[in-house]
């Protein structure tokens, strides 16, 4: 057995190096922690999970709807009743999507999403003895893993206009036969002012232990506080700008993202948003990549909700994010 742990070991560690470059790929390598780039576990928790949340530079704490349980569950309490699902292409073969809902339950609303990320397959390379092991040598063989990210929240608004919540999540991170499983957790807080025009919100997400498939990592934990301002304008002009801090490792990096929404014909509202990423990463989360910006749109009708993201990969190329949501019940 011990043989064995040590074979694969020595596998992963020269897999480790295509699925670096997969991660630079994805745009969402970065220190979160002390330690160097790559060096956190589950990198499903770091996309945007919604097109929405992409092109407002990841500025979602102070927001309310389904998308808000990847975010904030204290602000599920105000969600409207909704299901949604997303899927972002990239410019390698892999897969990456999220499914999440909102549910009135008793004296608050339940949320509940899934992310998922597959890496597809890349080469397995083995330390060649000549070099003493600084030096891999392909083996023509060719694995696969992915992560998947269950979670379930509960929102509850208190008196006052303020909102509270939590939210657990179930992780699963695979890298060719290597499993790990852990569990983490988010805990959150909402506030409304001025009839609800101004909402702000504060979590702090991604507490659990260190995992991975072969050697443990810290998860990329997060504080994050945001607020929104939502404005109604002339001839049927509305808009929502906003502004969040995250804190990841010790730095403070700002996101910051407007929508502005035109009604059309037939109740439709048709809406363009624009996001900057202050922690580079085109995700909302922390990280040293340079930063910068997103731009998105949406369709919403009765009932239904088209939207659009995409941001630039630089030269590899871009990252388009396409989803729906459909809403339960009425708006509050």
């Amino acid at each position: 057995m011990a043989d064995a742990l040590d074979g694969l070991g020595s596998a992963v560690h020269w897999l480790r190096m295509p699925l670096l470059a997969l991660a630079i790929v994805f745009g969402v390598t970065g220190r979160l922690t002390a330690q160097e780039t790559g060096s956190t576990a589950a990198t499903v928790l770091r996309f945007a999970p919604s097109p929405r949340a992409l092109a407002l530079g990841g500025a979602y704490s102070a927001l309310a709807d389904e998308v808000s349980i990847f975010y904030n569950p204290a602000r599920l309490a105000v969600a409207t009743p909704a299901v949604g699902a997303s899927y972002r292409s990239l410019p390698v073969e892999t897969g990456l999507g999220s499914t999440s809902f909102a549910l009135r339950m008793g004296p608050g609303t339940v949320g509940g999403g899934v992310q998922y990320l597959n890496y597809g397959e890349v080469e397995v390379f083995e330390p060649d003895p000549a070099s003493g092991g600084e030096i891999g040598i392909p083996t023509g063989e060719r694995v696969g893993g992915g992560e998947l990210a269950v979670t379930f929240g509960y929102g509850w608004s208190a008196p006052g206009g303020v909102q509270i919540g939590a939210a657990a999540k179930l992780l699963r991170l695979q890298l060719a036969e290597a499993v790990a499983t852990g569990a983490a957790f988010d805990f959150g807080a909402g506030f409304e002012l001025l009839d609800d025009r101004l909402t702000l919100g504060a979590a702090v997400q991604n507490l659990g232990a260190d995992l991975g498939p072969v050697r443990a990592s810290p998860l990329p934990r997060w504080i994050r506080a945001g607020a929104a301002l939502h404005i109604d304008g002339p001839a049927g002009l509305r808009g929502t700008l906003v502004a969040e801090a995250i804190e990841g490792g010790g730095t403070v990096t700002p996101a910051i993202g407007f929508e502005a929404g035109l009604e059309a014909p037939g109740d439709a509202l048709l809406v363009g948003r624009f996001g900057y990423d202050g922690t580079g990463t085109g995700d909302g989360q922390a990280g040293r990549w340079p930063a910068h910006f997103a731009v998105g749109a949406g369709l919403i009708l009765d009932g239904l909700t088209l939207d659009y993201a995409h941001r630039s990969l630089g030269v590899i190329g871009t990252a388009h994010v396409f989803g729906l949501s459909l809403r339960l019940g009425a708006r509050d």
